[in-house]
């Protein structure tokens, strides 16, 4: 095989490498890590055969090969634990940090913990393109796995299937296809199918051809692959129309997965690629920290802990362990009653929404029941009627009045007053006849909290063109003709409209919540493409929900606003 038979692009896809054990797959996927390295992508090999830290050395091991960092195993530049997956997973996504996880050195249910927290973290956090090479992907992505291991099949699973669009390219090297997940093998673009004896697995590589490419040329295929030399494989890339049979060519770097012949006993690299192993550590220091800082298990640790330490002390500290208890116990409580007021709160919500629609549908049904008795009008609906608006009373507008256009003009109204009168109108016009101040004063382009917008308040109080609600503002007098331009007509001009008013910052969370809904504040701030972390993204939260576009369900929630979704602001 050329060096090149795979374009990068093609590696810019989901790739299963597949063969029977000693078939060469291993090593051909060596040659393909070794091209993105030169290239200087981010690589990240999951390794639980101990069989990959030979790319830190050249083949001959007597010069540097790759400077990839090493986590545990017999090579390790750093030595890790099942609970280290977090941490790693954290730094992976995080970093251009060239890696092989080494698990070998783990047992079982260690290596699925580390992996499942790995998964979830690296996933998280990702957002740049990152090669994932997944060795025995069988053990991490089983067809059916033994009890405890679903949650790691799911974290797999995600990376694979919904990982594209947060920049994973998978790489997934299996010696058996048959017991390797079908929902991620499928989801390959590129396969490399080696030497495969036994029946299930070409039934497997059968499977993947029939949803992926030519079934007249897979015969081909399939009937060769149990006879295939070592280092021989078929490379297919439906999309890029390779269809070729090949020999692998040599890699470049220390085969550090070669069998030995028998007596023979492999020396090891003279030469290996140095790192800068402060930097690693340093930043795998601060992301264990941040990872125990939120664990709460670690949390209930140290609580546990301090307790045992004050039981320790004489008996004059036994106050303080009492404090200790009482503090726990409130903090408890009130983490229960929050949870309880959340719900109540919730459920109050749409008891009242439910409410206001039924007294919309009963003034809908008696304002279209004709004057001869006849019975009200049929089909009304109650998903998506608009709140009804503010009564007031008829006022005639002056000669000078001009609103034509929408626009609220008084002709003895200042520029910035008649700002105030057009934000207010531009609320009710969008479903909200009671906007807040601060809803209003972000239309207006004014300060909420400056004496400028106070000012003008008052100025249009005085004049009668305003009222204050409990809930804020609401037009009056001549100033009820700024809202004759009507209300938006359906959701999506509504969205539209309000979109016109966002910064670009708040257009992104914007959109964000009204595709997806109610969702993790972290799994937001990387769909809108910011560090959940950072006080830019807590402001911007912030910044939605003063404006009443957003809410928070739960601590680590954030939902779009109820009327958004079924435009009625009732």
């Amino acid at each position: 095989m050329k060096k090149n038979v795979l374009p990068l692009e093609a590696l810019t896809q989901h790739v299963a490498i597949l063969g029977r054990t000693g078939s060469g797959k291993t090593y051909a996927a060596k040659g393909l890590v070794e091209e993105l390295l030169g290239e200087g992508r981010r690589v990240c090999v999951l390794d639980p055969t101990g069989a990959w830290w030979g790319l830190k050395s050249n083949a001959a091991g007597d010069k540097p090969g790759f400077p990839v960092a090493i986590f545990g195993g017999d090579h390790a530049d750093v030595a890790i634990s099942e609970h280290s997956g977090g941490p790693i997973g954290e730094l992976v996504a995080s970093q251009n940090l060239p890696c092989i996880i080494d698990l070998s050195g783990t047992t079982l249910g260690e290596r699925h913990r580390f992996v499942e927290r790995f998964a979830e973290s690296v996933f998280r956090s990702n957002k740049l393109p990152l090669h994932l090479v997944i060795d025995e992907a069988d053990e991490f992505a089983p067809q059916s796995g033994p009890p405890g291991t679903e949650r790691m099949l799911g974290a797999i699973d995600r990376i694979v299937r919904r990982g594209r669009i947060k920049g994973f390219r998978v790489m997934l090297i299996s010696q058996r296809p048959a017991v390797l997940n079908k929902n991620v093998l499928t989801q390959a673009s590129t396969m490399i199918a080696m030497r495969l004896p036994a029946p299930q697995d070409r039934k497997a590589v059968e499977d993947w051809i029939k949803g992926q490419a030519d079934t007249d040329k897979g015969k081909e295929v399939l009937a060769s692959l149990a006879k295939l030399k070592l280092g021989e494989g078929w490379v297919w890339s439906p999309d890029r129309g390779l269809l070729e049979r090949t020999q692998f060519p040599k890699i470049s770097t220390f085969d550090s997965g070669r069998t030995p012949d028998d007596g023979e006993q492999i020396a090891a690299p003279a030469s290996l690629a140095e790192i800068d192993l402060e930097a690693v550590n340093s930043a795998l220091l601060a992301s264990t920290e941040e990872a125990k800082a939120n664990d709460p298990k670690e949390l209930r640790k140290r609580i546990r802990e301090l307790e045992k330490e004050l039981a320790s002390r004489p008996k004059e500290a036994a106050e303080d362990a009492v404090r200790v208890k009482q503090v726990r116990d409130l903090m408890e409580q009130s983490a229960m009653l929050g949870g309880q007021l959340r719900a109540q709160k919730a459920e109050t919500d749409r008891l009242l929404g439910e409410l206001n629609r039924i007294f919309t549908v009963v003034d809908q049904a008696k304002s279209a029941r004709p004057s001869t008795g006849a019975p009200p009008v049929e089909g009304l609906k109650l998903a998506n009627t608009p709140a009804p608006a503010i009564q007031r009373p008829p006022v005639t507008p002056p000669a000078e009045h001009d609103n034509s256009d929408g626009e609220c003009r008084l002709p003895d109204a200042t520029k910035p007053q008649q700002k105030v009168l057009q934000a207010i109108a531009w609320w009710n016009a969008i479903g909200i006849d009671v906007p807040s101040r601060v809803q209003v004063s972000h239309v207006a382009g004014y300060t909420p909290s400056g004496g400028t917008w106070r000012n003008l308040l008052s100025e249009c109080r005085s004049r009668g063109w305003i009222e204050y609600r409990s809930e804020g503002i609401v037009l009056a007098g001549d100033a009820v003709f700024c809202v004759t331009a009507g209300r938006v007509d359906g959701l999506g001009e509504m969205h539209s409209t309000i979109r016109d008013r966002l910064s670009g910052p708040q257009v992104k969370l914007f959109d964000v919540l009204l595709v997806n809904g109610a969702i993790e504040r972290k799994e937001a701030a990387n769909l809108a493409g910011y560090e959940a972390s950072g006080g830019t993204w807590r402001n911007l939260c912030s910044e939605l929900k003063s404006l009443g576009l957003a809410i928070y369900p739960s601590r680590d929630t954030i939902a779009p606003a109820a009327w958004l979704l079924t435009g009625s602001a009732a």
